[in-house]
């Protein structure tokens, strides 16, 4: 932090925005929310569906999954 920074400066901007920052803290926590059960609920119907022997749908599924197992991480 720069010198010409305090600590009260900081408080003081943190307090001025604080609603901001909550309201920014609430979105990105229902942003993880939605983004697990709508991962786990992909991830849950393929399995299922890959147990099916249907042609097509179970080939789509598998190519899907290399996909994604074989692209690496961007972060």
């Amino acid at each position: 932090m720069p010198e010409f920074i305090t600590e009260s400066m900081v408080y003081i901007l943190f307090m001025d925005y604080r609603d901001v920052f909550l309201m920014g803290l609430a979105r990105s926590f229902y942003a993880l929310l939605a983004g697990i059960v709508l991962a786990t609920a992909l991830g849950l119907s393929c399995a299922l569906l890959t147990y099916n022997d249907r042609g097509i749908v179970n080939k789509l599924i598998r190519l899907y999954i290399t996909i994604i197992r074989n692209t690496p991480f961007l972060v």
